[in-house]
């Protein structure tokens, strides 16, 4: 299962950086405007992604893996990028996900299967993971 969802992530991380023309490696002067926005979506983005998992997950990548694997989560971390940026930037335009699925993409059924989902995880297993 994870092979199949691992594959899934790293094509649409591939797919969407082709189709926006890899906007993780592109650096770009902001405006004023702009770069408040931009620092915004950074906070938000680091706030949401640091946690026991980064840290944990590198030091068993390491012993596991080797010296190789930092090559491997430097790369995955380009490739997978755009799909931080897409979704904290959903999240800045429309609010959280829920909503735009609801509101924009108009399918309810997503948006209440979307959330029963996220809440379910958060009982079973976050808290399993962080009650060690």
């Amino acid at each position: 299962m994870w092979a199949v969802t691992t594959l899934i992530v790293i094509y649409v991380g591939l797919y969407l950086s082709f189709y926006l023309k890899f906007p993780q490696l592109k650096i770009k002067v902001f405006d004023k405007k702009s770069l408040k926005e931009s620092f915004k979506l950074l906070n938000f983005s680091l706030a949401g992604k640091i946690g026991v998992g980064s840290i944990s997950g590198i030091a068993i990548a390491l012993i596991v893996g080797g010296k190789g694997s930092i090559f491997w989560i430097w790369i995955s971390s380009i490739v997978l990028g755009i799909l931080t940026y897409g979704e904290t930037k959903l999240g800045l335009l429309f609010g959280p996900p829920e909503k735009y699925i609801r509101d924009k993409i108009k399918n309810v059924r997503l948006s209440k299967l979307y959330s029963l989902i996220i809440v379910f995880l958060y009982l079973i297993a976050f808290i399993l993971i962080q009650s060690d």
